[in-house]
């Protein structure tokens, strides 16, 4: 493991300094010619909703610097910097506040960097098991007994002393920094860092609606990671990026590796390495009309946490899954979680309407899905044990707004063989 540390930082050292002069593709002339010149705040009262949290309010507001028309890079980038707050809130116990920068050739220097400092806190966070058995036994009691439907396992099961058996509690503060440079116009490296530290405690004899809890399925698994700890990690990564334009793509492609590390060296209380590709392609074959295909792949060894393993490490975006508003759409967040999982979503988008109050710009969008997934517990056993009967799947649609191009706002219907799903979010689950 130690040698495959070294190369690999080897071959970071090798891409910073055969990075190139930033050279980013030129966007489509219809974007350049609707994007707002120099700097804007949008911003709303958040009023969400999903199926795993519940009804939750805040505020979020963005401010945007895109620079002068004439200016160097206002055609070849989605806008100079981003930078938004957000306060947000949910009836079920969920918070995440944020404040999140996005800074194209930071300081003038052809670097981009994403950074954010989040306080994440949830009263209800999901805890289905983690492993090849998420997948391929079902919803399970503390018994063993099987359920088809979560209606049927709410019904039977989640009740009384065990209403929270599939639930744990944490509180997250956390911050990372990552820095993209690009190599070609096309091919761009990443490095960065991220620090956290989970604080995670059990239902297990907390009351709930009157009733003491009995040990949870987070109780009977003990699974790695139980007690919460310190862990900051190292990444780097690579992409091969063809897209038009990033916040909301109509054509081209994206390809991309990245490995993650979290070491002793580092202060953390964890030892492993992940590893995830990805791929995503976007086709309008006439304006109005988008498809967007993603694969997902990631893999985990030695010593990951549990509350870790739940994440496909994109370097663009690390996205929660399986299951939730990022992956699978028709099941609860985390559903299926182990140390190896794969991924695959189709999205059709159809643009039906603009609207241009004063200098503001709404474009609106309905879209249909469809996702899968799997889980296992050897990172080789999706191409020599797929399991392909094991795959879990889920459709459905809604609709999306693009304000000023570039901040989008989801409205997600999501259904599956076990339940469905509903979401009220930000951006482009595909993304």
């Amino acid at each position: 493991m130690r040698k495959i540390l070294k190369l690999s930082f080897a071959f970071l050292l090798c891409l910073l300094y055969t990075a190139s002069v930033f050279a980013a593709q030129q966007l489509p002339a219809d974007v350049v010619e609707k994007k707002k010149e120099g700097w804007y705040f949008t911003g709303l009262p958040l009023v969400n909703y999903t199926t795993d949290d519940g009804f939750g309010f805040g505020a979020r507001v963005y401010f945007y610097d895109n620079g002068p028309k004439d200016g160097e890079n206002f055609a070849n980038e989605p806008y100079s910097i981003q930078l938004y707050g957000q306060f947000y809130m949910t009836l079920l116990g969920y918070h995440y506040h944020e404040i999140n920068l996005d800074y194209y050739n930071m300081f003038g220097t052809n670097l981009r960097l994403k950074s954010a400092l989040v306080l994440d806190m949830n009263k209800n966070a999901n805890f289905y098991g983690v492993g090849a058995k998420t997948t391929s036994q079902g919803l399970t009691d503390n018994l063993g007994n099987s359920y088809d439907t979560m209606k049927d396992y709410e019904d039977a099961f989640l009740n009384g002393t065990h209403s929270k058996y599939d639930k744990y509690q944490y509180i997250k503060p956390n911050y990372f920094a990552d820095v993209y440079g690009d190599i070609t116009d096309q091919f761009t490296w990443v490095a960065g860092f991220r620090i956290a530290y989970w604080d995670l405690s059990s239902w297990e004899g907390k009351k709930y609606d009157g009733d003491v809890q009995d040990p949870t399925r987070l109780d009977d698994e003990n699974p790695y990671g139980k007690d919460g700890a310190l862990y900051n990690t190292l990444r780097m990564g690579i992409a091969w990026n063809t897209l038009d334009y990033e916040p909301d793509p109509r054509a081209g492609f994206n390809i991309d590796y990245s490995l993650e590390t979290s070491q002793k060296w580092l202060g953390s209380e964890s030892y492993y390495f992940r590893n995830t590709i990805g791929a995503r392609y976007y086709f309008t074959p006439w304006k109005p009309l988008t498809f967007a295909v993603r694969l997902g792949y990631t893999s985990s060894q030695l010593d990951m946490p549990f509350y870790e393993m739940n994440y496909f490490a994109f370097p663009y975006a690390r996205q929660q899954g399986l299951g939730g508003n990022r992956t699978l759409r028709g099941f609860p967040s985390n559903r299926f979680v182990a140390k190896t999982m794969t991924m695959g979503n189709l999205e059709v988008r159809y643009s039906f309407a603009e609207w241009t109050p004063g200098s503001e710009r709404f474009e609106f969008k309905v879209v249909a899905f469809y996702d899968s997934g799997n889980a296992y517990d050897d990172p080789f056993h999706p191409i020599y044990k797929p399991r392909f009967g094991d795959y879990q799947h889920c459709g459905g649609g809604g609709l999306v707004i693009a304000w000023n191009q570039a901040t989008l706002v989801h409205f997600y219907f999501g259904a599956s063989k076990e339940t469905t799903a509903i979401s009220v979010d930000f951006m482009h689950a595909i993304q």
